[in-house]
């Protein structure tokens, strides 16, 4: 619960944002995510009881929805469209050393000093963030004031019931591996509410891949499960099935944070943007990302050794810090800057579902085989991940609608 929480209170976070900031625009929703994100870290750090710090943990995920949310305002807000891509690959860039080590370190620190340590001392960086963020909250720009409108409310209705979902899911599918059909019964029952529910809290259309938006929040959600499917269990792979060390374990993390970084990279460069659409930027990408699949895929079933593996795996990882940085900017396009909040929490719901359907089905997988784990769960759990992401390449296509450079990048 510690780590499905929070990503539950995350996706509701997330919803609420979008609509909060369409209505008042990011400096408070911002503001607000920085004390939260400090509490959330304090009440880590001095929990009493786990019953402390499970709470503390689901503050941190609210923390971050409305985070993500402000912050990808704020760049539309104040930025121009020909720097928005620099900004987002600049995101992706600064997520290299934590992933490669804020892991080594979180451990460091629990080992000399202890746990307690590893939340409270990350609080001296966001003493240093706040001070960096307050020229950019100044210039915040407000919004009309408007009442909340009924579908609003639905919306965030409709994310918290699948945010719980998503939870019990998550929960359910862990706990199910001990052969208890109540867990089993649960994960289930709330898969059937997240899919019944979603039509609820993506924008209308969605579903059927209209031109434009829409189609684009499809896509961010099935280029999810495509990467979730093919990288989310190769950790569990190299250590458990393969005996390799922790250390070659985390090396498949370390590959994603780079690799998605320097795709961000690629996809900022003004050359490449002038010349393709979106579209076509992201249906390379999802082939590139199905091409990178198949090495975790034939590593799974023991035809090539380690290192062409995780080369291959590199190709995934650039394939998706390609399309996301692309989308990221295409969707400040598609959409005007009063609604923009409302589909960047449709984003961020599609991530958590696309997400939450491949870990389920991994997880399910693997618990089937808990005693005795061999690779099968994780080659089915790749074959799903790597037919997601070719499933994408036709569905990418379809978000070139209402972009201005569209009809002439396609034709050059």
């Amino acid at each position: 619960m510690a780590t499905a929480l929070p990503a539950a209170t995350f996706l509701f976070a997330s919803a609420l944002a979008g609509a909060w900031t369409d209505h008042i625009g990011p400096r408070r929703t911002l503001i607000g995510s920085l004390f939260a994100l400090a509490l959330a870290q304090i009440g880590c750090g001095l929990a009493p009881t786990m019953e402390v710090l499970v709470a503390a943990r689901a503050l941190s995920g609210v923390g971050e929805g409305l985070l993500d949310i402000s912050l990808v305002v704020l760049i539309a807000d104040l930025l121009p469209e020909s720097l928005r891509a620099k900004v987002f690959a600049a995101f992706s860039t600064a997520w290299i050393l934590p992933s490669m080590l804020g892991p080594a370190i979180a451990g460091a620190i629990t080992d000399w000093v202890g746990w307690r340590a590893a939340f409270l001392l990350p609080l001296l960086l966001l003493g240093l963030a706040i001070p960096a963020l307050l020229p950019a909250i100044r210039l915040a720009q407000g919004r009309e004031q408007r009442p909340w409108t009924t579908q609003e409310w639905a919306t965030i209705r409709a994310a918290a019931i699948v945010a719980s979902a998503i939870a019990v899911l998550t929960w359910g599918v862990s706990a199910g591996a001990s052969g208890s059909w109540l867990p089993i019964g649960a994960a289930v029952g709330a898969a059937i509410v997240v899919a019944a529910r979603l039509t609820h809290v993506l924008p209308t259309g969605t579903l059927r891949a209209e031109r434009g938006a829409p189609a684009l929040i499809l896509t961010v959600l099935t280029l999810s499960v495509a990467f979730t499917g093919i990288g989310s269990l190769l950790p569990l792979l190299l250590a458990t099935v393969r005996g390799q060390s922790a250390a070659i374990a985390g090396l498949s993390l370390s590959i994603t944070g780079v690799f998605w970084a320097l795709g961000s990279n690629i996809s900022s460069r003004d050359a490449l943007r002038r010349r393709y659409s979106p579209g076509r930027i992201s249906a390379l990408a999802m082939a590139l990302m199905a091409v990178g699949g198949l090495g975790p895929l034939l590593l799974a079933l023991d035809l090539i050794p380690l290192a062409p593996a995780l080369v291959a795996f590199a190709l995934s990882a650039t394939g998706m810090g390609l399309i996301n940085t692309t989308l990221s900017v295409h969707l400040t396009v598609l959409v005007p800057g009063e609604e923009l909040g409302k589909y960047l929490a449709a984003r961020t719901i599609a991530v958590a579902v696309g997400v939450a359907a491949a870990t389920a089905l991994g997880g399910a997988l693997v618990a089937a085989e808990a005693d005795h784990l061999t690779a099968q769960p994780i080659t089915l759990t790749v074959v799903v991940g790597i037919l997601a992401a070719l499933a994408t390449v036709p569905l990418a296509r379809r978000v070139d609608a209402g972009h201005p450079q569209g009809t002439a990048a396609s034709s050059s």
